[in-house]
């Protein structure tokens, strides 16, 4: 997923913020139910990520849409994957 930010970040909006580099599909279902992303920025998007995931898909790939390349190389963004 292509966005405007450079992937999930922890701590978003803080001085320590930090770009999630991987997690597991369990890291994202605990961040999302603890509200962690927003129900309309980040949320939707790992929400997606993690049905792919859990669906089967080998990973999903959230990052900056000027990333794209390296995301795929998983160089860039964050990497949601068993």
């Amino acid at each position: 997923i292509l966005t405007d930010v450079d992937g999930v970040f922890d701590a978003f909006g803080t001085p320590d913020q930090r770009v999630i580099g991987s997690m597991t599909p369990e890291e994202a279902r605990r961040l999302l139910a603890a509200g962690e992303l927003g129900s309309g920025s980040m949320g939707p998007k790992v929400e997606a990520a993690l049905l792919f995931v859990e669906a089967g898909g080998k990973r999903a790939v959230i990052a900056s849409l000027k990333d794209g390349p390296k995301a795929l190389a998983g160089d860039a963004g964050t990497r949601i994957s068993n």
